[in-house]
C-alpha cells in the first residue's frame, strides 16, 4: 500500500485493484505508461490530472478547449475509436507560461524546492508542480502549458490506455 516504497525499492511491481492485477512492470513503465486510468491515478503524488474530453476535428476537445496531441496520439485515437477520452497530465508536466490555458490560482503549497499550485481552468481544476518559489498569489490569473508528448490518453468507458 506504500506506492513510494514500491517505486523506490522494487525492480518490478504489480498494481492491483480489487484483487486483480492492473499492471505489472518496472516502476518507470508503470509511472510513464500506466495501463489504466486507475494505475495512472494510483501511482504518483499528487495524482495525475484527469480531464474528460470528446473527439473533435483536430483531435480532442474539453469544454471547447482544444487539447494538444502529437501524431502518435492522433494515430492511436483513430485505432481506438473511442468517442470519449480522458486526457491525463502529471502535475510536473504543467508549467506556468506567458500564454496557454488560462486559469485562476486557487491554492499554493510551497514545499521548498517546488510549489504545488491548484489552478481553476476552463477544463477543471488542475494541479501543477512547478520548480522553486513562485511569484503568483491566490487569485492571480496564470497560463499553463505542457508538451503533448506528456499527455496520457484513456478510453473513458473502458479506462484502458489509448496512448
Amino acid at each position: 500500500h506504500d506506492q513510494v516504497e514500491a517505486m523506490t525499492l522494487g525492480d518490478r511491481i504489480a498494481v492491483m485493484r480489487d484483487g486483480i492485477v492492473q499492471q505489472l512492470g518496472s516502476p518507470d513503465d508503470i509511472y510513464s505508461r500506466p495501463a489504466t486510468r486507475f494505475v495512472a491515478e494510483f501511482i504518483g503524488s499528487p495524482a495525475m490530472n484527469m480531464v474528460g474530453s470528446q473527439r473533435a476535428a483536430n483531435g480532442l476537445s474539453a469544454k471547447g478547449v482544444e487539447l494538444a496531441l502529437n501524431d502518435e496520439q492522433r494515430r492511436a485515437l483513430q485505432v481506438a475509436n473511442a468517442a470519449e477520452v480522458t486526457y491525463g497530465l502529471r502535475p510536473e508536466s504543467l508549467a506556468f507560461a506567458g500564454d496557454g490555458l488560462p486559469g485562476t490560482v486557487s491554492m499554493l503549497e510551497p514545499t521548498g524546492p517546488e510549489t504545488y499550485a491548484l489552478v481553476d481552468t476552463p477544463v477543471g481544476m488542475l494541479t501543477a508542480r512547478v520548480p522553486g518559489k513562485v511569484h503568483q498569489h491566490v487569485g492571480d490569473t496564470v497560463f499553463l502549458r505542457w508538451s503533448a508528448s506528456d499527455a496520457h490518453l484513456f478510453d473513458t468507458q473502458s479506462e484502458r490506455r489509448v496512448a
